[in-house]
């Protein structure tokens, strides 16, 4: 019975729409992120897969401290550690995933809990 109806929800919503709005999303998330100093971000403008990270803090660190701010990402290496050969990056990222369900003012009060992180995120 729940998946129909989840099912009937996303099939009430245009596709065309959807993808609009996460391209929309990740601009605005990746142009605000890009604004935080120290921050390194190893995905492209308009990715809804946003992987980064803060210099000289293990991305575990942040995913917990935005966790217990009701912020959540995932860190790790999800699988791609031929990206650090690849692209001169790190082991392991912060993760964010942008979907339909995603507003501006979340993006908003992630970079607002990221400028003003506690004492282990001083540097920023």
């Amino acid at each position: 019975m729940q998946l129909g109806e989840a099912i009937s929800f996303f099939l009430s919503f245009d596709i065309k729409d959807i993808i609009e709005h996460e391209k929309e999303l990740a601009n605005y998330a990746f142009d605000a992120l890009s604004k935080i100093k120290n921050i390194e971000i190893a995905s492209q403008r308009g990715d809804t897969i946003i992987l980064f990270n803060i210099k000289n803090i293990p991305p575990q660190d942040v995913a917990s401290y935005l966790g217990n701010r009701d912020i959540y990402v995932r860190s790790g290496a999800f699988c791609a550690y031929k990206f650090k050969e690849i692209n001169n990056f790190s082991n392991a990222y912060v993760r964010i995933s942008l979907a339909m369900y995603n507003q501006k003012n979340d993006i908003d009060k992630l970079v607002q809990v990221l400028k003003t992180g506690g004492n282990f995120i001083e540097i920023l």
